[in-house]
């Protein structure tokens, strides 16, 4: 993201250096943002079955979230966002996640 943000400024000045807006580039001398290191890390059974375990405990609404979150892959945003018309509810309730 780091790095994505800094060639956006540094092309926005460049235009407005361009247009005549501004006479030099601030960015022009900015060091690129170092490479994101990549993550390899992987969620083992026995972590995946706590985090399940401690869901169910949790309980309703949040423990059903967690639970959705670790089963699916989703992103947070994506689950907090997620509306009823989107959910199979049979299915869901096959699953266990939903328990009504």
């Amino acid at each position: 993201m780091a790095r994505r943000v800094q060639a956006y400024v540094h092309r926005f000045f460049r235009w407005c250096v361009g247009r005549g807006i501004i006479e030099t580039n601030p960015a022009a001398d900015l060091p690129k943002p170092s490479a994101a290191s990549k993550r390899n890390r992987v969620v083992c059974d026995n972590e995946l079955a706590t985090v399940m375990e401690n869901a169910e405990r949790v309980g309703w609404p949040h423990g059903a979230a967690v639970r959705v979150l670790a089963l699916t892959g989703a992103r947070l945003q994506e689950i907090s966002q997620l509306r009823w018309s989107e959910i199979e509810i049979a299915k869901a309730q096959e699953v266990g996640w939903i328990r009504h």
